[in-house]
């Protein structure tokens, strides 16, 4: 196969969007994602994981849906990154009787 109806091109059907006129290297991308949809139609999908990362570095963002792609402007959607939660220390004073006190007004409810 190639290009398909939406005319991606190369063996993967993949639109490019957004910014088509943004700076990359379009001859090398197009290879990675023939690459990867071969992976992918070969069940390979350890592969065309490594091969979404290595598309990703070069700052590409793959909407698989959609069968679309771009060149990312900025950082990625989605959550920002998370740091380390703060070390948990002992609970406060007093929170074990704060709880057994809920947990009474609960069962005393429930009667």
């Amino acid at each position: 196969g190639g290009g398909g109806p939406r005319g991606g091109g190369g063996g993967h059907d993949y639109q490019r969007v957004g910014d088509v006129g943004a700076p990359c290297d379009a001859e090398q991308i197009e290879k990675l994602l023939s690459a990867r949809h071969r992976a992918k139609l070969s069940r390979d999908f350890q592969t065309a994981d490594q091969l979404r990362d290595q598309l990703r570095g070069l700052g590409v963002r793959l909407q698989d849906k959609e069968r679309t792609w771009s060149v990312a402007v900025g950082p990625p959607p989605g959550p920002p990154a998370r740091s380390a939660p703060a070390p948990q220390g002992p609970p406060p004073r007093g929170a074990d009787r704060d709880r057994r006190e809920r947990r009474a007004r609960s069962r005393d409810r429930d009667r």
